[in-house]
């Protein structure tokens, strides 16, 4: 679950982290598909300020695809291209498939994220998630912040429930718990970050109903452009499974991703 928290949050950061200076974002009952390394979003609004210009629309649709280098955006006979640092992350999606998204993002001030309905397509199969709410407000005014940190100062996740693909199912199985026993439900996700330190909960029903909670922090080195996850604890009710947890995300083998000890390095 910490590798979906992640997507989501480097997927924005990823998306609109670049040269172009993106100021602010704001979208109101949007649907967003991808698939294939091209996608298409439609809102009741869509408003951006970026540097030296903006976008406004209402009741449109604006058309997404990767390209060699980066990404095309376009609107009716606008066209726009971006470079990206690194796609990894992207060519780690098969399918995206959202519905009722809200967004404001204000770049180093907040990231306030609702989305009714996401099915996500990545590592073993095709996740499905509903209610998922992501939340960052920045509070430190001496900190330099680029887009992604508010999210490290003060953050917080929630996902109500989460159905995932068998062979993830297998994989989180094999993580928390006997690799013969078979997981009945995930709900109640929830992540809590404070200046760079995350705690994280979920439960899950496999013979009786399960608590599993994690510690650790999180870090964004600006210069490398490199997100890392260190997990100090993870249990599965009074059990520590941390190291089946690392073995469980090493053995995924995301693009872009390494495993060093305890510590989950994605490059952006």
């Amino acid at each position: 679950m910490k590798t979906i928290f992640l997507t989501i949050l480097l997927s924005i950061s990823s998306l609109f982290a670049n040269d172009f200076a993106l100021k602010s974002v704001s979208i109101r009952n949007a649907n967003f598909q991808f698939e294939d390394d091209q996608g298409e979003i439609s809102s009741d609004t869509f408003e951006a300020n970026l540097q030296g210009m903006s976008l406004r629309m209402a009741n449109g649709v604006i058309g997404l695809g990767l390209n060699e280098t980066g990404f095309d955006i376009t609107y009716q006979d606008i066209i726009g291209s971006f470079d990206l640092e690194d796609q990894s992350l992207f060519k780690n999606l098969g399918l995206v498939d959202l519905s009722g998204l809200q967004l404001d993002l204000v770049t180093g001030e907040k990231i306030h994220f609702n989305v009714a309905n996401l099915g996500i397509e990545i590592g073993d199969g095709m996740q499905e998630l509903d209610d998922v709410r992501l939340l960052c407000q920045r509070s430190n005014r001496k900190m330099n912040l680029d887009l992604i940190l508010p999210c490290l100062e003060d953050g917080a996740m929630s996902i109500k429930k989460i159905i995932l693909a068998k062979e993830s199912e297998d994989t989180v199985t094999k993580a928390v718990t006997n690799e013969n026993m078979s997981i009945g439900s995930l709900d109640n996700f929830y992540i809590k970050i404070d200046n760079k330190s995350f705690k994280a909960q979920l439960y899950t029903t496999i013979v009786f109903r399960l608590k599993v909670s994690l510690e650790g922090s999180l870090n964004f080195n600006q210069s490398t452009n490199e997100f890392s996850l260190t997990i100090d604890k993870a249990k599965a009710g009074w059990f520590s499974v941390r190291g089946k947890v690392m073995e469980a995300i090493k053995d995924a083998g995301f693009e872009g991703m390494r495993v060093e000890g305890n510590t989950v390095y994605f490059k952006l």
